[in-house]
């Protein structure tokens, strides 16, 4: 949590107050929605938006023009909702959820507490899994180039320089 006088810029830097040293944003980048932010662009690689509450992926990036209570989002990839949500700061940390980075290829495993949910749009566009745990997490699918689902898990591959 900052101290009063830190300063934030949004997930982006970050600075400890007068002493002007800015900080990179982490390697995975984890946004806490707010739905008065006017817009949230995660970049290059796996981006993730956290909420306690019930939002839907598909209904972030599908918008093109914003409105009035929902940011515009880009270039994001997971959102992560349920009780506890938004007390993630670093998804690495997340209970199996692992990710990777290669010369080649951001990587998402999705261990055996991920299954798939039947809920999941037929087009396969968004996949939904849900954590044993009580957390829901939503994936845009044509994000990655590479994606394996299978009954011990789930393997996503989004190759470096594709947003």
């Amino acid at each position: 949590m900052p101290a009063e006088n830190d300063v934030w810029f949004e997930d982006f830097l970050s600075s400890t107050g007068d002493d002007g040293n800015l900080f990179p944003v982490p390697e995975y980048p984890t946004f806490r929605y707010d739905a008065h932010d006017y817009m949230i662009v995660g970049g290059s690689g796996i981006d993730c938006i956290v909420n306690d509450g019930s939002l839907s992926l598909a209904d972030l990036l599908n918008q093109d023009s914003k409105v009035e209570g929902v940011p515009l989002v880009i270039d994001v990839e997971m959102l992560i909702t349920g009780e506890g949500a938004e007390s993630i700061t670093d998804i690495t940390k997340v209970e199996g959820l692992t990710l990777e980075s290669t010369e080649s290829a951001d990587i998402i495993r999705l261990g055996s507490s991920w299954v798939l949910q039947d809920d999941a749009p037929g087009d396969a566009e968004f996949l939904t899994f849900a954590h044993d745990g009580g957390l829901r997490m939503q994936l845009h699918a044509p994000a990655f180039a590479q994606v394996d689902i299978e009954s011990e898990g789930a393997v996503f591959m989004l190759q470096v320089g594709q947003a």
